[in-house]
């Protein structure tokens, strides 16, 4: 009788192991997706930005911007501008348990030329949500985040 409760117990350690090493694999895949989606955005601008939209996406910068051709019409002004420059690194992934969602979060720097033709650079915390697709990739479904506040002025 020990030796069957023994084993009980090694399966199902084993099991909660690799459903942990399932997880933190998920959450490896999502982290390599947001670093991909920073470097495609770097290197080919605004279609780069686009290739990691889901069609039903939602993108909060003030007000929320729903849909790929409004996601793509809100952020075309930003990527027209040669001296804009936005990049990101994620910190922290977690998965959800279905396996087919999961976040991401960090930090990102935007810099650019400001309302006065000044060069500005702004920097904040991001949160993106992820949706696995039937071909395996992870395309964005949610992205937003905030700026840190600006000194005050003296």
């Amino acid at each position: 009788m020990r030796f069957f409760a023994r084993s009980l117990v090694t399966v199902a350690v084993l099991a909660m192991l690799a459903g942990l090493c399932a997880a933190q694999g998920g959450e490896v895949a999502l982290l390599q997706a947001d670093r991909d989606f920073n470097q495609a955005t770097g290197e080919r601008g605004l279609e780069g930005w686009m290739a990691f939209m889901a069609d039903d996406a939602v993108l909060l910068r003030g007000k929320p911007v729903t849909g790929k051709e409004a996601v793509r019409e809100s952020m075309k002004e930003q990527f027209a501008d040669a001296a804009s420059q936005l990049v990101w690194e994620p910190k922290y992934a977690q998965l959800f348990n279905s396996g087919k969602m999961g976040y991401t979060s960090g930090r990102w720097t935007f810099t650019g030329v400001g309302e006065k033709k000044e060069k500005i650079t702004v920097q904040g915390d991001y949160l993106t949500v992820w949706q696995k697709q039937a071909d395996g990739s992870w395309k964005v479904i949610y992205d937003g985040g905030t700026s840190d506040p600006r000194p005050a002025k003296n």
